[in-house]
C-alpha cells in the first residue's frame, strides 16, 4: 500500500532555499507544501531550480536536478559561446 509521502517519489518540485547537504539547508515546495530537502549526489542546488524527488527520508526530501532542466541549460551554454 502506497501512503502519501511514496506517492512524492518521481514528483517536480522547485527549490525555494538553495540546498547545500554540507551546510545542512535547502528547502524545496511540492504540491503547495514546502519541505526540507537535501541533495541525492551531494552537489549544491540553486534556488529556483527544478528538481526530481528520488526518496523521502523522515521528513526530507532526498531529489536531483531535472534531466531537462540540465539539457537546456547545456544547449543554451554551447550556443551562447
Amino acid at each position: 500500500m502506497r501512503t502519501n509521502v511514496d506517492a512524492l517519489v518521481g514528483k517536480k518540485a522547485r527549490v525555494t532555499a538553495e540546498i547545500d547537504n554540507d551546510e545542512a539547508r535547502g528547502t524545496a515546495m511540492v504540491s503547495g507544501q514546502e519541505w526540507t530537502a537535501r541533495s541525492a549526489d551531494g552537489s549544491r542546488i540553486p534556488r529556483d531550480t527544478m528538481v526530481q524527488i528520488q526518496a523521502v527520508s523522515g521528513v526530507k526530501l532526498i531529489v536531483s536536478k531535472c534531466k531537462e532542466q540540465l539539457s537546456v541549460f547545456l544547449s543554451l551554454r554551447l550556443w551562447y559561446f
